[in-house]
């Protein structure tokens, strides 16, 4: 099973305290650092998405992105963190939002095409 990582954690080990207000600043408390890494630096902090490992996954921007978490051994999906889907006509290369599913732009019909890009 794939299991998509979570910025430093500490939504979800705050959430387990069923406290509302200490969960809206933990997850304010993330947005803020991970704006300030993107702004400041390259170095980010994330935590293996599987709720029984929760391990801390330490990369830059350079560096490769685990495959797997190294001590659960389950499946890490970035698909979204660090990367963004769209759709893209094949024929025109015009970018869509991911509601649309065909280009109005060509008869016969022509179905978009998802499309991983970084961020």
């Amino acid at each position: 099973m794939k299991y998509k990582p979570t910025l430093l954690g500490i939504t979800k080990k705050v959430a387990k305290l069923k406290d509302p207000q200490l969960t809206a600043t933990s997850g304010i408390l993330e947005i803020a650092s991970q704006l300030a890494t993107e702004f400041y630096g390259d170095y980010v902090s994330y935590s293996c998405g599987n709720p029984e490992c929760g391990r801390e996954l330490h990369r830059t921007s350079r560096a490769k992105r685990p495959l797997i978490c190294g001590k659960c051994g389950e499946e890490i999906d970035w698909k979204g963190i660090t990367t963004k889907i769209i759709r893209i006509c094949p024929k025109c290369n015009i970018k869509y939002s991911l509601g649309d599913n065909y280009c109005p732009y060509h008869v016969p019909k022509v179905a978009l095409v998802e499309k991983e890009i970084p961020l």
